[in-house]
């Protein structure tokens, strides 16, 4: 059984959180400059959209499954509007899968 006052609950934290993740991301996505560890990570997903699997930068420690994702995004964006692989991009594709997994899963939950 499903109690419905808690899943109202979390589904009003899940999209309050989500709104303020938004804010945060188009605040990151007008920044001209490196963030964090952006320094090391865009131009390696940078090379993952020229399809250079074979390059990796030593200093990362996470696995590539964002780099992949950013692969097929890109490809199918350059495909459809001529979208290039660029900072702007790689971070939209970050917040596309920071919002749209934990949305996947939440509601998944419920299903």
């Amino acid at each position: 059984n499903l109690d419905f006052s808690t899943m109202k609950t979390e589904k009003f934290v899940f999209l309050l959180s989500s709104i303020v993740y938004c804010a945060i991301l188009w605040n990151g996505y007008m920044s001209i400059e490196p963030y964090m560890d952006e320094i090391f990570h865009i131009p390696q997903a940078q090379q993952y959209c020229l399809g250079n699997f074979e390059h990796w930068d030593t200093k990362i420690t996470t696995f590539p499954g964002l780099y992949l994702l950013a692969f097929v995004f890109q490809k199918l964006a350059n495909f459809l509007v001529g979208v290039e692989c660029t900072v702007q991009f790689l971070r939209l594709t970050n917040a596309a899968c920071a919002i749209g997994i934990p949305m996947y899963v939440f509601f998944y939950r419920y299903k």
